[in-house]
């Protein structure tokens, strides 16, 4: 089944969800650099490469399989883009920002290139 290789990273994705939409302080805009990037950076690391695994893992769509690197990519920077939308606009005491989508993407694709790394060291993701 195509949703049991990537269980992961959509429970992944609904934390991320959570956890932006709890109202909190307002970080000041000129906060450019600090500990919360590296969070951000981290968080969407995580997200890509659970995505890019699954996306090898299943076996129903080979296409997808083959483009996993690059799908996984672009879907985690436009999701971390609609999550700073959201916090921008909807959520209660948030405020998207793009110093925080530019961290997203930074670890989007510095997953890209460590994931056949992590994949060439035999360190597994189990599903």
């Amino acid at each position: 089944m195509f949703f049991k290789s990537l269980w992961k990273a959509l429970v992944w994705a609904i934390l991320i969800m959570i956890v932006s939409a709890i109202p909190g302080q307002v970080m000041e805009p000129y906060a450019i650099w600090n500990a919360d990037k590296i969070v951000h950076v981290g968080i969407y690391f995580i997200l890509t490469v659970l995505i890019m695994n699954g996306l090898k893992k299943q076996t129903y769509f080979p296409s997808l399989a083959k483009r996993a690197l690059l799908i996984s990519v672009v879907f985690s920077i436009c999701y971390g883009g609609i999550i700073e939308a959201l916090q921008e606009n909807c959520f209660i005491n948030r405020s998207g920002n793009w110093p925080d989508f530019t961290a997203n993407s930074i670890g989007a694709i510095v997953a890209v290139f460590v994931f056949p790394y992590i994949k060439k060291l035999g360190l597994r993701i189990k599903n």
